[in-house]
């Protein structure tokens, strides 16, 4: 696809203007502040229906709704539009495609035309066809997680990522059903283990338990723990609910001594004092405590955020990918704290559970006493199930606090001292000993064989449950075992498949900088690794190892890298589709000497592709032209902007153009100027192409003469040569076509010689007020012959500076861009 006109109405800081770039690259130059950006604004609109520059983060203000048209017109954007005629692949006729800012998502076109226009705008959603100086930012200073967003942004990867995050989703909903049935699981262990006295259930020693219940009631032993089989072979046997199992309730109030208690509660003071300094330093930091605060919602906001990039909550326009790495980042920077609260947290809730067990075990054993009056009026007795009634309690609000510590956790309620007291009150201490000293005085000992059937009984029950829940358990893990699986093949393929694409793109990408900087850095070798969702680049610094690009490499060679790897990324997906690049400023900081390399990577590379390019940079827009990227009809320059009005605006602003309409006001001394500067630009680049040696100057600056002589000697010297090598291998014909150039030069070169000493009089003097347009022509024709009849291919779709392949030394050939020019200056 190629743009054949464009009009833009009432968009950003253009009222309105007409382009014809006819399929053919295109140049916007001027000052900062004159509009040129406007047009790449526009093509984005009219190709993706938003524009870039007004998305991400830092434009939380500026919306396309308000600040993409023209500020005259925000509130009509009815007649804010860009329509466009385009060249497609396949389609002989011209496309016309429009899109209004009154329904930016909708792009208009003739319906014929869906099926060969849906992949293309499918690539161009991507936003990859324009390249600012804040995507070379995003792709080479960047952090490794942005750089990886910005490509995978152009490589529309955000697909493998919404299906990542769908599995992702799977993965994390299978993995908490599966919590939450071994929570379930968890829990009717614990009510075995109430029932056996176990401190920590296993089926061998449950099984165990229950076989020796069976032996007492003169039943066998029992090979696979089963409820179905539990009381078989086993005679009922007749319970007294008045009496007790008093060795059971003595071990089971043992258990909840200091002594054994302190097996699980050793660890609990540590964790506790961690917890209280994490949280009251957060109490401490307003900031820190919203962050918090909002942890959850920040990750769950995370999970929200739309395909398109626009927030959950305020419907905010980010570029996709955007905002969910900006909450990522917030996530990881509280992370750390947050697992170390929650693990201390934890390991303080498991030991209250354990306490909690114990005490629910003792309060098993002492059922009988809803069943004796006497018991029910024993101070001793009361006193201390009250007592443990409370203490579950507060166990119950420790699991409760530590269940969820950033809301609940009050450090002050929770000091050494009380902690402790809250795990095993002194008065509890104090009377469980007497406690059982009054059961076993007022109940009855119940018989073994009462013991055993109830405790057949109970388990029973529980055991119907155990399998219940372990089968469900069982079938949860490995749902979510499969669905772990799957996400992590998944992201093993999607890596391998990448690392590969990287892979690709990476040699293009050196290729491309070792062409533009190959004079120092021919050696230039660069390193890409995907880890996770960032992409890790390093590049190698003059064989002293491995960097990131912006650790050691000038601003300018970050530039480099920045537009060479794009234009790699570019081509890898454009092929076949799209023949449109738009770079707007991105060669800010690029010497003179690469931008013209960089503009023969343009030529070399990607000379199908149509680029529109803007740049404040007189100088490298003349050499964009002098090297062939455009022609002289497809420069555009604006000056002048005006808010009302928009810029000013030279079309075809070629210097002959702009001389002739000097030359018509009679301004001779303007047009003089003119001719000056530009064949001062010129000629530096013909020197340049030539390899035409040249008067050294400190800034790399000279002069009109410093060019003109060292270029018209080597261009003879190598026309010269060229004679001598067609000679050599009997190459009549050549050499007598080289003769009739050598003719048409000879008189170029003399009547150049003849008129251009006026032109530094004209500027330079007052004297220029005696020069009339007739006076100033022959001077401008004379210059103008130079420019496009000997340093110029003469083709008119070529137009390049002829250029000299080889080295100064060892010329080899002698060439413009579409070898209508090719002198061999190699004899036999």
């Amino acid at each position: 696809m190629k743009i054949l006109k464009l009009e833009i109405s009432n968009v950003r800081g253009i009222p309105h203007l007409i382009i014809e770039p006819n399929g053919k690259s295109l140049v916007v130059y001027g000052a900062n502040g004159v509009g040129k950006s406007a047009v790449i604004d526009a093509i984005d609109f009219l190709l993706t229906g938003k524009i870039a520059r007004l998305l991400g983060e830092g434009t939380d203000d500026v919306s396309l709704k308000k600040h993409g048209p023209h500020i005259d017109k925000v509130e009509d954007a009815s007649n804010v539009y860009v329509r466009a005629s385009i060249k497609v692949h396949g389609v002989t006729t011209p496309i016309e495609i429009f899109r209004c800012m009154t329904n930016p998502n909708e792009l208009v076109y003739d319906n014929k035309y869906s099926e060969v226009l849906t992949p293309l705008l499918d690539v161009l959603n991507r936003g990859q066809h324009v390249f600012t100086r804040r995507e070379v930012l995003k792709l080479i200073t960047a952090k490794s997680s942005d750089r990886s967003l910005a490509i995978g942004k152009i490589l529309k990867l955000e697909n493998l990522e919404e299906k990542r995050k769908a599995l992702v989703s799977v993965k994390n909903f299978f993995s908490s059903e599966a919590k939450n049935a071994k929570a379930n699981l968890g829990v009717v262990q614990g009510n075995i283990n109430i029932i056996t006295g176990l401190q920590k259930f296993d089926k061998t020693s449950v099984l165990k338990f229950i076989n020796e219940q069976r032996v007492k009631l003169g039943s066998t032993v029992l090979e696979v723990l089963a409820s179905e089989t539990l009381k078989e072979n086993v005679t009922r046997v007749a319970i007294n609910e008045a009496s007790v199992d008093k060795k059971s309730l003595l071990e089971r109030a043992t258990n909840l001594n200091v002594e054994s208690l302190s097996s699980i509660l050793s660890g609990v003071p540590k964790a506790n004092k961690t917890l209280i300094e994490h949280l009251r330093e957060i109490k401490s930091d307003p900031e820190a405590e919203w962050n918090v605060k909002r942890f959850e919602f920040t990750k769950n906001g995370k999970q929200l955020i739309r395909d398109s990039g626009e927030c959950p909550l305020c419907d905010h326009q980010w570029l996709p990918g955007e905002l969910e790495l900006k909450l990522q980042s917030r996530i990881e920077a509280q992370k750390n704290r947050q697992n170390s609260i929650e693990e201390n947290a934890n390991y303080i809730k498991e030991a209250a559970k354990q306490v909690l067990m114990r005490i629910d075990q003792l309060a098993e054993a002492s059922k009988p006493i809803g069943k004796n009056e006497e018991a029910l009026l024993n101070d001793t007795i009361k006193r201390c199930v009250s007592a443990m009634g409370e203490w579950r309690k507060t166990i119950e609000k420790i699991i409760d606090v530590m269940s969820n510590p950033f809301e609940k956790y009050i450090p002050e309620d929770f000091e050494d001292d009380k902690f402790e007291r809250l795990y095993s009150p002194s008065e509890i201490q104090a009377e469980l000993p007497v406690f059982v000293e009054q059961m076993q005085t007022i109940f009855p000992e119940a018989t073994p064989e009462q013991i055993a059937w109830d405790n057949l009984t109970k388990l029973e029950e529980q055991l119907k449950n155990l399998e219940e829940t372990t089968l469900k358990f069982n079938k949860a893990s490995v749902i979510s075992t499969q669905a772990t699986t799957l996400h992590d093949s998944f992201v093993s393929a999607r890596d391998g498949i990448l690392e590969n694409l990287y892979l690709k793109i990476k040699d293009r990408f050196v290729t491309l900088y070792k062409q533009m900087h190959g004079d120092d850095e021919a050696e230039f070798e660069a390193n890409f690794e995907a880890k996770d969702k960032a992409l890790n680049m390093n590049v190698d610094f003059y064989g002293r190892g491995f960097h990131p690009p912006h650790a050691l490499h000038s601003e300018g060679h970050q530039d480099s890298m920045g537009v060479c790897l794009f234009l790699a990324l570019s081509e890898h997906l454009n092929t076949g589709l799209i023949d449109l690049i738009t770079l707007d400023d991105v060669v800010t900081s690029v010497d003179a000497g690469h931008r013209r390399s960089f503009c023969d990577v343009l030529v070399k590379n990607f000379s199908n592709q149509q680029f529109i390019i803007t740049t404040h940079e007189t100088a490298w827009a003349n050499q964009l032209k002098s090297s062939g990227v455009v022609q002289s009809k497809q420069m555009l320059k604006f000056y002048n902007w005006d808010v009302s009005s928009g810029p000013r605006i030279h079309y075809e602003a070629d210097m002959w153009t702009r001389i002739d309409e000097d030359l018509q006001n009679d301004d001779v001394s303007a047009a003089s100027a003119k001719l000056r500067r530009g064949m001062e630009e010129f000629l530096r680049y013909v020197c340049h192409s030539l390899k035409a040696p040249v008067p050294y100057s400190l800034e790399d600056s000279g002069g009109l003469g410093d060019f003109i002589s060292p270029a018209i000697g080597r261009y003879n010297d190598l026309l010269k040569k060229a004679k001598e090598s067609s000679r050599s291998w009997g190459k009549d014909d050549i050499t007598a076509s080289l003769n009739e150039i050598g003719e048409l030069n000879k008189t170029i070169f003399e009547n150049f010689n003849s008129e251009s000493a006026s032109v530094n009089k004209a500027v330079h003097f007052n004297q220029w007020a005696s020069f009339t347009k007739q006076d100033f022509q022959p001077v401008v024709e004379a210059y103008k012959s130079l420019y496009s009849k000997v340093f110029s291919c003469e083709n008119e779709s070529c137009q390049s500076v002829l250029y000299l392949s080889g080295s100064p030394v060892a010329p080899e050939a002698l060439r413009c861009k579409c070898g209508n020019t090719n002198w061999n200056l190699t004899k036999k």
